[in-house]
């Protein structure tokens, strides 16, 4: 039996505005809100029979200083870190000095590595490995057999080509207790959440997304209730759902929910959808399985555009199943984009009062960015891309300069949440002191990000 190691999972300190680096897909809040990093929480349930300290910097605040401390104190043999395109630079250059004070066997996951190995390997001389796919047991299998796979690329022998996963998803229970729950909020939990995933990937191509790169692959209800069971039994009660697409496959999809009703487990949840496959007999099984809200994406309110993005869905189908939603009594927030390479100013005005006509419970808008792994990215030729949210925008992809682009954010978000309607919802969902509190809070940090 293989001895035990000392191994960390380590999502790096970062300057400014709190980053999320995790899901191969880096961006930076717009508000205040930390989400558990998905690769470190699916990588601490086979890593856990090892001696096994989890340091996020990002939820805890934490210091370059303070983390070289914690890892000094600890002597790990083994570092899992994550690298996102958009903090690349300070990544790589913390990394450096981990690996010059400590020695140990480095490892990355992010979006960063994986569709620029090579860029990785040659800018990371100290670097042991590049983690392809969070959900696997690849690093667990090295570390404790020296096995190779292709879901774990390393120095001597990188890849080039993301492996396709199988069609089931499969995992052991995470060490969620390992993470800081206090570090960890969402805008609509008043208690600590758990991050739960049922699906892997995409099956959808949209052209601004490079998700569906990473293959497609469901996991069985058994196991996701396992898990649901398990946190239900530690008094969570509030689960983020982290799925890129949940109704990926729609069918799959009701018998997990039709599982998870029938295990009588009361959860309440949010989650990502695409506005089709839906149909009523699943926005029925959500809201009974404890769904209160959907993020889903529209992108824009021009159809023609929507095309051009890959989302071959009309103004029409998307009012319908916003409408199932809400008649359902789920909340819906709507996630738009503006800067795309063939958008125009009328076209952004079609998006802003798309928004405003179907009368969402919130929305949500970014710069569109050069995503890594899509074609837009290696167009764009950068190695550091740009931010979805604009706070670490290197190059737009848009006509528009970035200064107009932002204008038009701030139009588009203004006009929404400061509306009459939207401020008469606002003020009948406060039902507590503390809802009056969380109300204040994020107004404030609304009001920073359109400065």
């Amino acid at each position: 039996m293989p001895s035990k190691k000392k191994i960390v999972l380590l999502n790096p300190p970062a300057w400014g505005a709190i980053v999320h680096r995790d899901g191969y897909c880096s961006s930076s809040s717009k508000l205040r809100y930390t989400w558990h990093p998905l690769d470190l929480l699916l990588q601490s349930g086979y890593l856990q029979k090892h001696h096994l300290v989890v340091i996020d910097a990002v939820a805890e605040k934490l210091s370059q200083k303070k983390v070289i401390q914690t890892l000094r104190a600890f002597e790990p043999q083994v570092i899992l870190a994550l690298v996102a395109s958009i903090t690349v630079e300070q990544d790589i250059s913390f990394l450096k000095r981990i690996s010059e004070l400590i020695p140990c066997q480095i490892f990355v996951s992010g979006d960063f590595p994986l569709f620029s190995p090579a860029r990785t390997f040659d800018r990371m001389p100290f670097l042991q490995g590049i983690l392809t796919d969070f959900t696997s047991d690849a690093l667990l299998t090295y570390l404790d057999q020296g096995q190779k796979s292709s879901q774990l690329w390393l120095r001597e022998e990188p890849g080039t080509e993301i492996p396709r996963p199988g069609p089931f998803l499969s995992y052991p229970l995470p060490a969620h207790f390992a993470f800081s729950w206090q570090h960890y909020s969402m805008p609509f939990y008043k208690q600590p959440f758990a991050s739960v995933l049922f699906s892997y990937g995409c099956p959808f191509n949209c052209f601004f997304c490079n998700t569906h790169l990473l293959g497609y692959k469901i996991r069985d209800s058994g196991h996701i209730i396992e898990e649901l069971c398990f946190l239900k039994e530690k008094g969570i009660r509030n689960l983020y759902i982290r799925d890129a697409t949940l109704n990926g496959n729609i069918n799959k999809l009701k018998t997990i929910l039709q599982a998870v009703i029938a295990s009588g487990l009361k959860f309440k949840w949010n989650a990502f959808v695409t506005p089709l496959p839906c149909d009523q007999e699943l926005v029925s099984l959500m809201k009974d399985a404890g769904c209160f809200l959907v993020q889903i994406g529209i992108e824009t309110g021009c159809e023609e555009d929507r095309v051009r993005l890959g989302k071959k869905i009309t103004n029409d189908a998307i009012t319908q199943t916003i409408d199932m939603f809400q008649t359902q009594g789920i909340m819906v927030s709507g996630h738009f984009m503006i800067g795309s390479p063939f958008e125009t100013v009328a076209h952004i005005s079609e998006t802003k009062k798309f928004s405003a006509q179907l009368d969402l419970d919130f929305i949500s808008l970014n710069i569109t960015s050069a995503r890594p792994g899509t074609v837009w990215n290696q167009k764009t030729n950068h190695i550091q891309t740009a931010d979805s949210s604009g706070n670490y925008q290197i190059s737009s992809l848009s006509s528009l300069d970035l200064p107009t682009l932002k204008k038009w954010k701030r139009k588009i978000l203004v006009s929404f949440y400061l509306g009459k309607r939207n401020v008469i919802k606002t003020v009948n969902r406060i039902r507590t002191k503390q809802d009056l509190m969380q109300l204040a809070d994020n107004s404030i940090s609304f009001l920073r990000s359109l400065i």
